[in-house]
């Protein structure tokens, strides 16, 4: 529904950066929805989420790892998530927190699934011996 979201990457003001955040979404006063953040930018985001496509315009609340809440319009929206364009752009300081949140998780994730295996190696190297 609404633009090619090929167009809309076009169209932007600046690059996005890649993160993934956990967020709410709230729209039509009382639908509310858990959403992931899987990019962002001084001026807006895309969410995944699964549901009806929204229409072009359509006002979002967003909240992003519990954040402030941001208002936004779509700017495209299909049944997998959708872009959205921030009313009042994000201050820099901002943006780096989300982004610096998005990479320690990221981190955190990836050290506990490492450190089962490294204990298991080195269980298994002191019973060899």
């Amino acid at each position: 529904m609404g633009k090619d979201p090929e167009q809309v990457w076009q169209d932007r003001r600046e690059t996005r950066r890649v993160v993934e955040l956990p967020g709410r979404a709230r729209w039509n006063v009382s639908l509310r929805a858990d959403v992931s953040l899987l990019d962002i930018s001084l001026h807006g985001c895309q969410i995944s989420f699964a549901a009806e496509p929204m229409p072009v315009g359509a006002v979002v609340f967003i909240r992003p790892a519990d954040s402030c809440t941001l208002r936004s319009s779509v700017r495209w929206s299909n049944a997998y998530g959708m872009g959205l364009a921030f009313d009042h752009p994000l201050h820099p300081a901002v943006l780096e927190h989300l982004v610096t949140i998005s990479e320690l998780t990221y981190l955190q994730q990836r050290a506990a699934s490492v450190v089962p295996k490294i204990r298991f190696a080195v269980g298994r190297s002191s019973e060899q011996q």
